[in-house]
């Protein structure tokens, strides 16, 4: 795509069919391909270099959490990534994306903020996670 050569593509192991629904939480490894619908959460676990695709006419009412993300559906919720996400143009999301790097095709639609994650940011929110706070007293106005 625009002169680049596509990575490898990682391995599906794991397939929600054009005509299924799924109700709750999944959590998968390497490949997951999205092509019916899911009602719950998406994470991947122990693969850092694990993928959702979502096609167009996959949909995903929940949170997503994966180091890369391939999205053509729907998506109704937040999205996490923590590599690289890629919005076709049929591409639609009704949350917030946080990513480290991010396509987008013309046409796709994000109806939320998208907010770029580096390591910076996450290093600066682990160190204000461990600072405390002190409160700061309302202010007196003249006359109190």
């Amino acid at each position: 795509m625009l002169g680049r050569q596509e990575k490898n593509k990682t391995e599906i192991r794991t397939v929600i069919g054009a005509d299924a629904r799924f109700q709750g939480d999944i959590e998968f490894s390497r490949g997951l391909q999205v092509d019916g619908i899911v009602v719950g959460n998406v994470k991947a676990v122990g693969d850092d270099s694990s993928e959702a695709s979502i096609s167009e006419k996959g949909v995903v009412e929940g949170t997503i959490t994966v180091p890369c993300l391939s999205l053509s559906g729907t998506v109704v919720g937040d999205i996490y990534v923590a590599e690289h996400v890629k919005l076709g143009a049929k591409a639609k999301v009704i949350g917030n994306i946080r990513y480290k790097l991010i396509e987008m095709a013309l046409g796709a639609e994000v109806n939320g903020r998208i907010v770029h994650e580096s390591q910076e940011s996450n290093d600066h929110r682990a160190q204000s996670k461990n600072t405390k706070i002190g409160v700061v007293p309302p202010l007196k106005r003249s006359g109190e």
